[in-house]
């Protein structure tokens, strides 16, 4: 399997993860158009708000800009597994048409090796304790938000068929983390550490543990994080793949059409 293999198995993964977050958010629609597929919520936040899956041509673009104009917040995931496959393709297309690059995350596999840890990830035995897990990482990943906002991203991911798996030390739940297993890897996701357990290794123990797993079951591993944690995750013996671009409607573009 070459590396474009990856990027792209490991892109439809990340893709197919996003558009289950989204639909499990209240009031959420798909819905597949000419050149992407949209996910549209009524939630002001990107994770029932954005689009993926993208056949771009400056129609489609155009038409993203529109969508994007009915939200607050809309979002635009460009990856391996879109068309333009160049990357800078699709990027000019979406910048012509009014997009701003808000950001990238590093795209980063791990081929199977044995691989041991002391760390046992722990299934939810009950919807109770899946719910317990999705607010432990809404406040690891947002500890400044408002508590209606947690608990609206808490309620979308426990109520996803994703799952979920718990890290505990003497019953207390210390770590977390998403795995979302296809028929070609295991696509790891919101990996968290309770604040005041960080810089003790745990982090490293559960990648450990979920390497474990996907050993045993024969897979990759496929993961998206943010530029600054790809030097620690080198570390756990993953390797740098591609990009995730992710971008938003720019200020000049949306001042423009509403004036």
């Amino acid at each position: 399997m070459t590396a474009t293999d990856l990027s792209i198995l490991g892109s439809e993964n990340l893709l197919h993860t996003y558009f289950s977050l989204g639909m499990a958010s209240p009031g959420t629609v798909i819905s597949k158009q000419e050149g992407f597929d949209v996910c549209m919520g009524n939630f002001d936040h990107p994770i029932c708000n954005f689009a993926g899956r993208l056949s771009l041509d400056p129609w489609a673009a155009n038409r993203l800009v529109e969508l994007a104009l009915e939200r607050k917040f809309f979002t635009v995931y460009s990856v391996a597994a879109d068309t333009p496959r160049v990357r800078e393709h699709r990027d000019e297309l979406l910048v012509r048409a009014g997009f701003q690059k808000n950001f990238s995350l590093q795209q980063l596999f791990w081929l199977p090796q044995r691989s041991e840890s002391s760390i046992h990830l722990q299934i939810p035995r009950s919807p109770a304790e899946k719910s317990a897990i999705a607010i432990f990482m809404a406040q690891q990943f947002f500890p400044r938000h408002a508590p209606a906002f947690k608990r609206r991203i808490a309620e979308a991911t426990s109520g996803s068929d994703l799952p979920l798996y718990g890290i505990y030390h003497k019953l207390e739940l210390i770590g977390a983390v998403m795995l979302v297993e296809d028929d070609n890897l295991v696509g790891l996701f919101n990996l968290c550490v309770k604040s005041n357990q960080q810089n003790r290794g745990i982090g490293a123990n559960i990648v450990a543990g979920v390497k474990q797993l996907a050993y045993e079951l024969g897979k990759p591993i496929s993961l998206q994080c943010e530029t600054a944690l790809t030097a620690w995750y080198q570390r756990q013996d993953f390797v740098v793949c591609d990009w995730v671009d992710v971008y938003g409607l720019s200020d000049q573009r949306r001042l423009a059409i509403m004036n």
